[in-house]
């Protein structure tokens, strides 16, 4: 079975706004997820929906799953997105109860994930746990922004009784505001292991009124960190006016609640969710992947290839096609691999921001090239290496500097403790920028940098 170019392998989940279905893309050779929302009967409700379908795909974020495309499937919209191993959030919290230190980190990753969307004017409009994926590095990402809106813009095509806010039951127009309750409502449910409102219309009125029990009542005075309890109350304000605005702020707070929480595991949500990442069988796995998880190899492959032209045709056919199979093999092996000079970076930081001090001119570049090199196995890159010089840098030293196809340059600009960091092509920008607080862990600006490789250097 297949939608569009990609090929469906199972169903991973369904709920309220339609399936989850594991596909391979045999163009690019990769493993995606495929959402598949019922479009609108009226035809404006659909163009709406294709829009904002269209807009979620400029989302660039380490925390938020990415959209590569989007088609119309008969009565159904399929919207091509980053599968994530792992799992997700509500297979978690239907079997365990979550660490505050495991909630922390978890809420910390969806609300710079909400950073990155409200960079672009969007509202994701459907923050539940089923939509909060766990990938097995231990990491949180937001996922479903398929639906996704401009802020105040409209109200939401599609949502789920389990990520309403009360712009929601009043019918109003989402805002920013309204993630923002959804994000309380996603902390709450973490650290007491229940939501804040029931079901129905008499916990839709408690929403609305602002009527619930505090984190505190759940587990008793003193395990719940003060600035903790007063953050989701905050959050949960009924009226949208008073709900915290800054989403830095918010971190901030998770951030001292979590730094003040005694040592633990460094990875709690890694050791915590692991027994519910979903199985990875060999049927799941495109062909060119078996041989990293112990499947066939490529010698295999070819060997079996031959032996099925061998019992088809004639020994003088196969024996052609065999040959034609190795000139082309040896022609791509001996194809002169790309030359790319990486510049020195551009660093621009205001007085107003401190970034860690490993984060400098020589760190962007090596990572760049470490990039670079990851994603295309094959290349030779020269250029400049920090404030050292000229100097050849690559896997193995060159006689002399190659032609360069293209000329990379990372630029980094800081301003009141958000960076954004962008992947210059030729001197012009290679896509979206991807935004990180200053204080980020080093892993996600290499997560970072990769991903800019990744979309100026398609394969």
């Amino acid at each position: 079975m297949k939608i569009g170019r990609y090929r469906i392998q199972r169903q991973i989940a369904e709920g309220g706004q339609g399936r989850v279905l594991l596909g391979h893309d045999p163009r690019l050779k990769r493993r995606v997820a495929i959402k598949l929302y019922r479009l609108p009967d009226q035809r404006e409700s659909r163009r709406q929906a294709l829009r904002e379908a269209r807009r979620s795909a400029r989302l660039d974020s380490p925390r938020i799953t990415r959209v590569y495309d989007v088609l119309v499937a008969g009565d159904d919209l399929a919207v091509i997105m980053e599968y994530v191993p792992g799992c997700d959030l509500r297979e978690v919290l239907r079997n365990t109860r979550l660490s505050l230190a495991a909630a922390l980190f978890i809420a910390s990753d969806i609300a710079a994930a909400l950073a990155a969307a409200r960079l672009s004017q969007t509202v994701h409009g459907d923050i539940k746990p089923a939509n909060v994926l766990i990938a097995r590095s231990g990491r949180a990402m937001l996922a479903d922004f398929g639906v996704a809106l401009v802020d105040g813009g409209s109200t939401a095509v599609g949502f789920s009784r389990g990520a309403l806010t009360p712009e929601h039951v009043r019918g109003e127009s989402l805002c920013f505001a309204s993630d923002m309750f959804a994000l309380g409502v996603l902390i709450y449910h973490m650290v007491s292991g229940v939501r804040p409102f029931t079901e129905g219309e008499a916990g839709e009125q408690a929403m609305c009124e602002g009527r619930f029990l505090p984190l505190s009542s759940h587990l008793g005075e003193g395990d719940i960190p003060a600035e903790l309890d007063a953050l989701v109350s905050a959050l949960l304000a009924p009226d949208p006016r008073y709900r915290p605005d800054s989403l830095h702020a918010v971190r901030q707070v998770l951030r001292a609640v979590a730094v003040a929480l005694p040592l633990g595991d460094s990875a709690p949500v890694r050791s915590e969710t692991r027994a519910f990442y979903r199985s990875e069988t060999r049927n799941d796995l495109p062909p060119a992947l078996l041989s990293a998880f112990g499947g066939e190899s490529a010698g295999r492959r070819v060997a079996d290839r031959i032996q099925a032209l061998a019992s088809r045709r004639p020994l003088l056919t196969a024996l052609g096609g065999v040959s034609a199979l190795a000139l082309g093999i040896a022609a791509w092996w001996l194809r002169p691999s790309p030359c790319l000079e990486l510049e020195a970076p551009q660093l621009r930081v205001d007085g107003l921001t401190t970034i860690s001090a490993d984060i400098g001119r020589n760190w962007l570049q090596t990572e760049l090239r470490q990039g670079v090199e990851t994603h295309l196995t094959r290349v030779r890159t020269v250029g400049l290496l920090g404030d050292t010089g000229p100097r050849v840098i690559g896997r193995t030293p060159q006689k002399r500097a190659c032609a360069a196809d293209h000329r990379l340059r990372l630029a980094l600009d800081c301003r009141r403790g958000l960076c954004l960091l962008s992947l210059q092509k030729d001197a012009s920008p290679a896509g979206g920028g991807v935004p990180l607080y200053a204080d980020a862990s080093l892993e996600a600006w290499r997560s970072a940098i990769h991903s800019l490789v990744v979309t100026a250097l398609p394969r």
